[in-house]
């Protein structure tokens, strides 16, 4: 029972509390004084990048499924399914994706620099989907185009496949150029999976995420001294979606295959708006 007790107190006192930053700034020298012990995690969707457009913002993304389900659950044969996928594979191709904020790119450089590991994290889809033949490829260029390269430092062509992992949808989480990708499984388990498997001699872990529930519980990580950050920066960029609007942009893409991003329908007007701010029938697309 004295063991126990110990053991709790030795844990609690491995985990900082959840700190809460608006800007990189406010951890930038705590950051760039870190060693080669050091393991620094970051979230890419809301925390590295966010997409222009209000409906594919994380926030956001259950009212744009619903959406999205609303039309694919009216597809009635394989082919129509087949493409409506390929169509909707486009939201990953053509709306923008920009930095949340740009001091990130100088602050990874500076701790791959410095020997600290450093890697991206995501819980996206992964392999085929639509139009694109491997949406990890589709992550790395989407950082690539912004500056960020996590397969520089100490993960240069670096893969490996966390085996000791199922996800609920089949297949296993893989590690790739930096890129630590697993659908379907916490965080803590995947960073915890990755330091086994590839042996990272690290002793401190820092994680930053937009996602506060992501951080309070880290049972994996119990051994290491864990400092979880909770990054709120892109809430500046997020506005209430306007669910008509989403629709409507959902059915020019599966209609044409062109996406109207937002600043578009700002440019059509209020009167262009009344005549081409319209939802036609789903069958449209095809009969």
């Amino acid at each position: 029972m004295i063991r126990n007790f110990f053991f709790i107190i030795l844990s609690i006192s491995l985990f900082a509390d959840i700190r809460t930053i608006e800007s990189f700034k406010e951890v930038e020298s705590e950051l760039l004084s870190l060693r080669e012990d050091t393991l620094v995690v970051f979230d890419i969707d809301e925390v590295l990048i966010t997409a222009v457009d209000q409906a594919l913002k994380t926030p956001h993304k259950e009212v744009f499924r619903e959406l999205v389900s609303e039309f694919l659950q009216r597809a009635t044969t394989e082919e129509q399914k087949k493409m409506l996928e390929y169509r909707l594979s486009l939201t990953y191709l053509y709306p923008n994706r920009v930095l949340v904020e740009k001091m990130v790119v100088s602050i990874i450089d500076a701790l791959q620099r410095k020997g600290a590991y450093v890697v991206g994290i995501t819980r996206c889809r992964n392999g085929r989907y639509g139009i694109i033949p491997q949406v990890e490829q589709w992550r790395k260029e989407i950082l690539w185009k912004n500056g960020i390269d996590f397969s520089l430092g100490h993960f240069q062509n670096m893969q490996a496949v966390l085996d000791d992992i199922e996800q609920p949808c089949g297949g296993f989480p893989k590690f790739e150029q930096g890129l630590l990708f697993g659908r379907g499984v916490s965080k803590d388990l995947l960073i915890a999976s990755l330091i086994h498997k590839c042996q990272l001699p690290v002793k401190k872990i820092y994680i930053f995420d937009d996602i506060r529930a992501h951080l309070e519980s880290l049972k994996h990580l119990e051994q290491f001294e864990v400092h979880p950050v909770e990054y709120t920066g892109a809430k500046k960029y997020f506005r209430p979606l306007s669910k008509r609007q989403a629709k409507w942009q959902l059915y020019k893409l599966l209609e044409k295959g062109q996406w109207f991003d937002d600043q578009d329908i700002e440019e059509m007007g209020y009167l262009k708006g009344l005549i081409n701010y319209s939802i036609p029938s789903f069958f449209d697309l095809f009969f």
